[in-house]
Order: C-alpha cells, then sequence, then structure tokens
C-alpha cells in the first residue's frame, strides 16, 4: 500500500535556468508491504513530475520497499527528503547512508 507522506514545488529560478517555463512538483510516498503485522516493512516512493508549459508531463520516479520495519525511521526520512526537496535522482545517494546509518536519521530531524 503506498501512502502519500508530503509534496514539494520546486522553484526552477534555484537552477539558474529562469528562461525554463517547467514547474517541477515532487511527490512522497510511504510503502507499506505485508497483511502480517509483525513482518511489515516499511519503505518509500518518490514520483517528479514536471510541466514544460505544454500539456506534457514527465515523470520521474524512484521505488525503494523494504527498508525498515521500524516506521518512525522511515517517516524521519520522508521529512528529511521533503525539507530538503530531494528528487528521485539523488534518492540513491541518501538510500545507501540510510542503510549504513539509519541512526543518523534521527538525529538529523531534532
Amino acid at each position: 500500500m503506498k501512502k502519500l507522506f508530503g509534496e514539494a514545488n520546486i522553484n526552477v529560478e534555484n537552477f539558474n535556468e529562469a528562461e525554463r517555463k517547467q514547474k517541477i512538483k515532487v511527490k512522497y510516498y510511504k510503502l507499506t508491504a505485508s497483511e502480517v503485522k509483525e513482518d511489515e516493512k516499511f519503505g518509500i516512493a518518490l514520483v517528479k513530475e514536471e510541466n514544460d508549459g505544454k500539456k506534457d508531463v514527465i515523470t520521474e520516479k524512484i521505488i525503494e520497499s523494504n527498508l525498515s520495519n521500524n516506521e518512525n525511521l522511515i517517516d524521519n526520512l520522508l521529512k528529511i527528503l521533503v525539507n530538503y526537496q530531494v528528487t528521485p535522482v539523488a534518492t540513491g545517494d541518501i538510500i545507501s547512508d540510510f542503510k549504513k546509518c539509519p541512526e543518523l536519521i534521527f538525529s538529523m530531524t531534532k
């Protein structure tokens, strides 16, 4: 099951490309992947949508399932991703660090 956790609207002016007419939105989801509570694993999904000023929407997404059985840890990870407006392309590096040192996520949200 997938539940929307948060959204970020990214300002393209921050990319020094003011002539671009694109609007970027990233949606952050919390994933649950089990019907048995004891075995429940949580994950995340990010979906990036770009509107190029026409009717076309370009999407990019990443799904990382079964990251942890600690829901608070996943919630804190998602808070960080939303606050820093992380896009799917940068998520892999963050997940790699998360897997090496998950307790770091708790210290970053204090």
